[in-house]
């Protein structure tokens, strides 16, 4: 046994009892004292005032009676929100308790144990089982709840805290900013220094944001190298300085594997007070406002307004349209000769990507090929320009005799 839980054995565990009855109180407190391997620790409760503010307060189990004179425990805990708990609830009742057990394990109750059967090794096993099992019940939640790699909230638990918040019955608790948060050139720290790097980046990422929001504030891990961050009880200037600091923070080096890496990011803000079932259009709408700053430059961030949908959803039929023509050959390359200008003699050529669209015409390469890096399709641009460009090669040298040292660059 190492120090550390060598310490742990040692330390008294603190128990909350609420119970009315001085009898019952000095019977708990005996068999406590009885136990033969654990310490406790006994903080004796009564009022209701005292147990809700125990409760909300570090505590390593609670010994709850069932009936107390002015109220039961089913009415206490129903004023508790079960994950705010510390500790296991252990219900005492000197009721049948098959008559309540359900109501109480809907509440959060962890165990019962029966007046008329209580001895010390029943009490002893009873706390230290139950224990044991909130905190692999308290592991398992944060696994189902929580991104394994960030730590941060995993998008459907962030749902269903965003939809409760939407939900709440005042105007001023229903009213949440969302800033999506999508890091710039993820793809590219990917492909140039493996999937290790880019996990610590996006770990450094969740941090960052963490780091500019309260503690009220829910970070979650959207999807990918996407985030997303929730915070209410804000004016929109408060947000932008929120936004701001966001990416000033990013911007500071990370360093991984001896190299410093800058990370950017661009945000969409959207701001509403809807009902929980608008939380979809809050989300699409904060996404629009995230691909208004991506064309802003990056590393910048934007707030929706009526003009973001109509850009973005240009920009998402321009990239429908992008992945069709490389598909089907929509692409076209011209190449511009490379001229010795002692002599005038053509010494080679650059191949350069072109794009006519059916419906807007040219669109330039300064437009679709950021637009490639950032939809995944660059890979796919860059190999059809290879090929092509290589095609053609083959063709001049069958057809014609090139100038010695003649060299063709694809851009």
């Amino acid at each position: 046994m190492d120090r550390n839980d060598h310490n742990k054995a040692n330390a008294a565990l603190s128990v909350l009892l609420v119970e009315d009855n001085p009898e019952d109180v000095f019977l708990v407190r005996r068999l406590l004292r009885e136990a033969p391997g654990t310490r406790y620790e006994v903080t004796c409760l009564q009022t209701r005032g005292e147990i809700m503010d125990a409760l909300g307060q570090p505590f390593d189990v609670c010994l709850l009676d069932y009936q107390l004179v002015d109220f039961t425990a089913l009415e206490v805990l129903g004023e508790v929100e079960t994950e705010t708990l510390a500790g296991p609830v252990i219900l005492l009742t000197g009721h049948d308790h098959f008559t309540v057990d359900q109501s109480a394990l809907d509440l959060g109750v962890t165990d019962f144990i029966a007046k008329s059967e209580v001895t010390t090794p029943l009490l002893d096993r009873t706390i230290r089982y139950a224990c044991r099992r909130f905190a692999d019940q308290r592991r398992l939640a944060h696994l189902a709840h929580h991104d394994a790699l960030t730590g941060l909230c995993n998008r459907h638990a962030f749902l269903d805290r965003v939809k409760s918040w939407l939900g709440s019955d005042s105007h001023r608790s229903g009213e949440v900013f969302l800033l999506y948060i999508d890091l710039d050139g993820f793809k590219a720290i990917n492909d140039s220094w493996g999937h290790d790097v880019g996990d610590q980046v996006l770990k450094y990422a969740g941090e960052c944001i963490q780091d500019c929001v309260r503690g009220s504030d829910l970070v979650a891990r959207y999807g990918g190298d996407e985030l997303i961050a929730a915070v209410r009880h804000m004016d929109e200037a408060a947000v932008g300085v929120v936004a701001h600091s966001i990416l000033d923070r990013l911007r500071q080096p990370l360093q991984v594997q001896g190299r410093n890496i800058v990370v950017t990011a661009s945000i969409g803000i959207s701001r509403g007070h809807y009902a929980p079932d608008d939380l979809s259009e809050l989300i699409r709408l904060a996404d629009h406002a995230m691909f208004a700053a991506k064309a802003a430059g990056r590393d910048t961030w934007r707030a929706y307004n009526e003009q973001v949908p109509t850009d973005t959803r240009h920009r998402a039929e321009l990239e429908a349209d992008l992945r069709t023509a490389l598909d089907n050959n929509g692409l076209h390359l011209t190449f511009q000769p490379h001229v010795d200008m002692r002599d005038g003699r053509i010494i080679g050529a650059e191949a350069l990507a072109r794009w006519t669209h059916p419906e807007y015409g040219p669109i330039g390469p300064d437009r679709f090929v950021p637009m490639a890096e950032e939809c995944g399709l660059i890979r796919t641009l860059t190999w059809w320009s290879l090929d092509t460009a290589l095609a053609a090669l083959v063709e001049w040298r069958a057809g014609h005799e090139l100038p010695p040292g003649f060299r063709l660059a694809v851009n």
